[in-house]
C-alpha cells in the first residue's frame, strides 16, 4: 500500500491510481524528454496478433518430431526461445485454426500475461512455429525499425515499466493487443539503432564470457578435491541393457539402481582408503517441517528446497509463515554448521547452514543433519556430497514412483572419502579461494550488465552519445 498526490493536469488517458503511480509518471515524463520521435508501437510494425490455445492434453498436441513447435511465455527464457520444454501442435492445425500466427524469422514476440512485456526474436532457423494466446506477434516495418531494436526496446527496464503501465491486474497482470499498439517508443534512425544494438550485444558476449570463467571455477572444485583425494571417477557409456550377477543384487532389485555407473562408482570407493559411511560420522538427522503454504510480509523465515544451490542458500526469495505455525514446525530449525540437503526435485543439493540463517526454519522436503566434529568438517562434507561422489549415490539412493525422494536411510549409508581433519581444512581453503574469484567475476558480470542496461536506456532515449557509453565502460573496467 502506498499514498501518493497527483496533479489533476497529470491524469490524461486513465484515472485508475494504479496507472498514475509516480514512477510510471515519471517514466512517460523522461520518454517525452526524449531527443529522438516518438511513435507509437502500432506506427513501427505492420501487424499485431495473439495466439489461440488448442484444449490442454487434447487431439491437437503430438510429438516433438511429427509437430510444430507451440511456444509459450514458459519457452522464453534470457529473451531467447529454448524448445527444451516445449509443446508441439499437429502439422495441420498449425495450418488450419493457427494459420495467421504461423511464426516466420524475425517475428517479435512480447508476453502478454503473468510476467508481461518480455520480448525475444525468432530466429532464422526456426522455420516453422506457433503461439499460444499469452504471446503477441509483431512484424517490425523495417523502413522504420529493425526487429532487434525492438525487442531491445521492450526488454530494458523502461520498455518492461511501459508494458506494465499500460496493462491491468486481475488474478494476473495482462496487456492487450490494442495496450501493445499504444505503447510509446523512442525512434532514432536506423543507423543509431544498429549502433545501439550492436553495443548492446557486444556487452553481452563479455557478460557471457565472465559468467563461463566463473562457473568454470566452481566446476573445478569437483575435480580438484577428487584429485587432492586420488580418485579419478569412472568413465561409462550409458547403455539401454546390462547384465548384473544375482550375487551382486543386495539391497534393491530394481534396474536403476544397478546402472553400471552406480556399481562402478561403489566398487571404487570400496578400493579407497579411508571411505566410510555417513551413518558413522551423523550424530542428528531430522526431516523439515510439512506446514501449510501460508505466507506472510513478516514472521518465520522458511528455506525451501528452491533456495539451495551447491554449497550455497540464496534467500533473495525467501518466504515467511505465520508465528502460529511456531508449534507446528516443532525442532525443525537450522543451527550454524547443520548441513541441509534437498530430498525431493533436485535431490541431493547440500548446503552448511552460515551464522545469519540460525533459527530458519526448513520445508519437509528437505533433511538436515550434523556430523561429528571430530571427525568430520560440515564443509568439506558439503563439497564431497554436492560432487559426483554424493550426487550419483543420492540419485542412486532415490525412492518413490511419480515423485522420488531420498530417505533418511538413503543418505545415511552414502559412501565418502574421509581425510584427516588438516587435509579437510586445506582443502577447504582452497575451494574457498575458487569459490571467491568466482564470486568475483560473478559480481563484474552483474556490475556490467546494469551499467548496460542502464546505457542503452540512455542511448535510446538519446541521453547519451554512444562513445559516451563506451567510454564509461571502460572506466569501470569492466569492458576493454
Amino acid at each position: 500500500m502506498q499514498a501518493f498526490n497527483v496533479k489533476s493536469s497529470q491524469v490524461v488517458l486513465r484515472e485508475d491510481p494504479r496507472y498514475n503511480l509516480p514512477i510510471f509518471l515519471s517514466i512517460a515524463k523522461r520518454l517525452r524528454k526524449s531527443l529522438y520521435p516518438k511513435k507509437a508501437i502500432r506506427d513501427v510494425v505492420y501487424f499485431i496478433r495473439s495466439g489461440t490455445t488448442p484444449t490442454a492434453k487434447g487431439e491437437a498436441y503430438t510429438s516433438r518430431e511429427k509437430g510444430v513447435p507451440f511456444l509459450r511465455i514458459t519457452d522464453i527464457k534470457d529473451y531467447e526461445i529454448d524448445l527444451s520444454e516445449t509443446l508441439y501442435i499437429k502439422k495441420e492445425i498449425h495450418d488450419g485454426l493457427l494459420k495467421r500466427t504461423q511464426l516466420k524469422p524475425n517475428d517479435v514476440l512480447l508476453s502478454m500475461a503473468g510476467t508481461i512485456g518480455i520480448s525475444t526474436i525468432v530466429r532464422p532457423d526456426l522455420k516453422e512455429a506457433n503461439i499460444n494466446q499469452a504471446i503477441a506477434r509483431l512484424k517490425p516495418i523495417r523502413d522504420l525499425i529493425i526487429p532487434s531494436f525492438l525487442k531491445l526496446f521492450f526488454n530494458t527496464e523502461l520498455g518492461r515499466a511501459l508494458s506494465d503501465k499500460e496493462s491491468t491486474v486481475s488474478n494476473q497482470p495482462n496487456i492487450n493487443l490494442e495496450q501493445i499498439g499504444s505503447l510509446q517508443i523512442s525512434l532514432p534512425d536506423l543507423q543509431t539503432q544498429t549502433q545501439i544494438v550492436d553495443f548492446y550485444n557486444s556487452t553481452q558476449q563479455k557478460i557471457k564470457s565472465l559468467q563461463k570463467q566463473a562457473d568454470d571455477k566452481l566446476a573445478s572444485i569437483d575435480s580438484y578435491i577428487l584429485d587432492e583425494l586420488g580418485i579419478k571417477m569412472p568413465k561409462f557409456e550409458s547403455k539401454m541393457s546390462f547384465a548384473v550377477k544375482s550375487s551382486d543384487v543386495i539391497e534393491r532389485e530394481d534396474p536403476f539402481y544397478s546402472l553400471p555407473r552406480f556399481r562402478e562408482l561403489i566398487r571404487l570407493l570400496d578400493r579407497q582408503k579411508n571411505v566410510i559411511t555417513l551413518k558413522s560420522i551423523i550424530q542428528d538427522i531430522q526431516y523439515g517441517a510439512s506446514v501449510k503454504n501460508e505466507y506472510v510480509e513478516s514472521g518465520i523465515p522458511l528455506l525451501r528446497g528452491t533456495d539451495l544451490q551447491p554449497n550455497k542458500i540464496d534467500v533473495r526469495e525467501i518466504v515467511y509463515l505465520p508465528e502460529k505455525y511456531r508449534k507446528d514446525i516443532g525442532t525443525a530449525f537450522v543451527k550454524v554448521d547443520e548441513l541441509l540437503m534437498t530430498r525431493s526435485g533436485t535431490v541431493g543439493i547440500v548446503v552448511v547452514i552460515p551464522k545469519n540463517l540460525e533459527g530458519f526454519a526448513f520445508g519437509s522436503f528437505m533433511i538436515k543433519f550434523s556430523v561429528d566434529a571430530d571427525k568430520a568438517l560440515p564443509q568439506f562434507i558439503s563439497f564431497i556430497l554436492n560432487s559426483p561422489i554424493g550426487l550419483w549415490q543420492s540419485e542412486r539412493n532415490k525412492t518413490g514412483s511419480n515423485q522420488t525422494n531420498i530417505t533418511i536411510d538413503g543418505i545415511k549409508v552414502i559412501k565418502i572419502p574421509l581425510p584427516n581433519l588438516d587435509k579437510q581444512k586445506i582443502l577447504i581453503d582452497d575451494s574457498n579461494k575458487i569459490i571467491k574469484d568466482a564470486e568475483k567475476l560473478n559480481s563484474q558480470a552483474e556490475q556490467l550488465k546494469q551499467t548496460t542496461n542502464d546505457s542503452v536506456e540512455k542511448l535510446i532515449l538519446g541521453e547519451t552519445l554512444l562513445n559516451e557509453a563506451q567510454n564509461l565502460i571502460k572506466k569501470a573496467g569492466l569492458f576493454t
